[in-house]
């Protein structure tokens, strides 16, 4: 599950040079979006409160759901491609496991935002990437997973991902 930031353009980065680069990239493996809630929703919303929370993705699978956007930016669709490798066959299993328990939530969040950030990384100027690491440390350490980890954790596990 990814978060969009307040701002897509949060970063400084030109999102539609990159959506336009998306296959130079090797952006694109999830290939489909679909502006829908996903089939455990009510699950998911049970577990978290995110009704009207807007600027949620969902990875069920090899289908990327977003209620509000038909648009996922590409360092958030690379976090959500890691998300569905982990899903694996058993995507039900994976869910109740992710909302059931923090330290397995944690696991997989971290590959994904270490994925997320990688990208991001790949793809700025050093002040941009110095923004987009604060930005995923946050959304990391925020209460949206459960404060699962520190900022200061969340910065040292991200960076030695490289």
């Amino acid at each position: 599950m990814g978060r969009l930031p307040q701002s897509s353009g949060s970063w400084g980065l030109d999102h539609r040079r990159l959506y336009r680069n998306r296959a130079v990239h090797g952006v694109g493996y999830l290939v489909k979006l679909v502006k829908d809630f996903p089939p455990n929703f009510d699950k998911i919303n049970a577990a978290f409160d995110l009704r009207g929370r807007k600027g949620i993705f969902y990875c069920y699978g090899d289908i990327i759901y977003s209620p509000h956007s038909h648009i996922i930016p590409p360092e958030l669709e690379m976090h959500e491609q890691v998300h569905s490798t982990q899903q694996g066959a058993d995507i039900e299993g994976w869910w109740d496991q992710y909302i059931e328990n923090p330290a397995f939530r944690l696991a997989q969040e971290i590959p994904a935002h270490r994925e997320e950030w990688r990208y991001l990384f790949n793809h700025g100027n050093r002040n941009q990437r110095r923004r987009a690491l604060k930005t995923t440390v946050r959304r990391l350490s925020n209460g949206f997973y459960g404060n699962i980890i520190t900022p200061r954790e969340a910065k040292r596990v991200l960076q030695n991902g490289f």
